[in-house]
């Protein structure tokens, strides 16, 4: 009887979803035999970018799956957005590597995220949005240091960011550690021509938070470190400052700060000092 038998395909299909994912123009040379889906190849067109992997899938257990390939300027912010995972607006990455393995168990998506273990060595690109309100907001913040000593660090921060990081292509480089449903990683590179920082992170895929740190560097030399946690979809970038006169050093969420906007916090500054 046929669906005990072994047997190969070679596959092409326009459109195929994947819980969710979305893959185009995709080319599958797949065969079956003792309850094991080997892949032979499988390519195509993922978001903006392209992919091409190997592997097997054992239907007898559990649908686990062990998968080795290779992936070019794939979005993030796609993959995040069609997993429901989060919806970053303002910031676009896009990611490379040219060897990953990855592993577990595709019974459902749950079940993908929960088991979902392997290491990848990215390259890619990161590129902020920023406007000129919040270039000059950021100036003026630097010329209230004088008289607000206390703002030294998110001045510092904030123009940081806006200034080596607005509105500028910069590029990402690093090995993400994948095990269980949470990724991390002990050092991402996120450099351009102007400055560099660094990204400490683990990702939790399961409860959709994320825990880490960014070191911002000035000449080599590290300036300023930014804590990093909360939900994925609206993490918080916490600098240690006494803001708004708090003596007991509280921590301040730049990204709030640029959501509210620079000139709010020079307003509520001003008006603190009156």
């Amino acid at each position: 009887y046929w669906p005990f038998s072994p047997f190969y395909f070679d596959i092409y299909s326009p459109l195929i979803n994947i819980n969710g994912i979305e893959i185009k123009n995709s080319s599958i040379n797949v065969s079956y035999k003792n309850d094991i889906i080997t892949f032979d190849s499988f390519e195509g067109d993922l978001n903006e970018g392209k992919f091409k992997l190997f592997g097997k899938i054992n239907l007898d257990n559990k649908n686990y799956f062990d998968v080795t390939g290779k992936f070019k300027n794939i979005s993030l912010n796609t993959i995040l957005n069609q997993l429901d995972i989060a919806v970053w607006e303002r910031l676009t990455v896009k990611l490379t590597s040219n060897n990953f393995n990855i592993n577990g168990y595709a019974e459902n998506k749950n079940s993908i995220l929960k088991s979902l273990s392997g290491k990848v060595k990215i390259s890619g690109s990161a590129y902020l949005i920023t406007s000129d309100e919040e270039r000059f907001g950021a100036a003026l913040l630097s010329i209230l240091v004088e008289k607000l000593p206390s703002i030294a660090s998110v001045s510092k921060s904030v123009n940081f960011v806006i200034n080596t990081y607005g509105n500028v292509p910069t590029s990402i480089e690093g090995v993400l550690d994948i095990n269980e449903g949470k990724i991390s990683s002990k050092n991402i590179d996120i450099k351009n021509d102007y400055g560099k920082s660094s990204l400490i992170a683990s990702l939790d895929l399961i409860n959709k938070n994320v825990d880490g740190k960014i070191i911002f560097f000035e000449n080599d030399e590290v300036f300023l470190e930014a804590l990093l946690n909360g939900d994925i979809n609206n993490p918080k970038i916490l600098i240690d400052g006494e803001i708004f006169g708090d003596k007991n050093s509280t921590p301040k969420d730049i990204k709030k700060i640029f959501e509210e906007g620079i000139s709010s916090l020079i307003d509520n500054l001003l008006n603190i000092n009156e």
